[in-house]
């Protein structure tokens, strides 16, 4: 699963994500606004990450909502 969206070198850590970060949405200048591949990709990974957090990981759930409040 990393493999396919380009995070197989990442180092794991305890929690998913932390809740004290603040993230904020593109910017209408930003060059991946409208780029359908990107958002393709963002959904992707956010989808392939639904069905571990129901099954087995439930600890991911958090970061999987949090994320999807930025689908485009």
């Amino acid at each position: 699963m990393l493999e396919s969206v380009g995070m197989s070198n990442c180092n794991p850590i305890v929690t998913p994500i932390d809740p004290n970060v603040k993230l904020m949405p593109l910017t209408n200048s930003d060059p991946r606004i409208g780029d359908v591949k990107f958002q393709r990709d963002y959904l992707s990974g956010l989808g392939k990450l639904i069905y571990p957090a129901v099954t087995t990981r439930p600890d991911l759930t958090y970061a999987i909502q949090h994320l999807s409040q930025f689908s485009i």
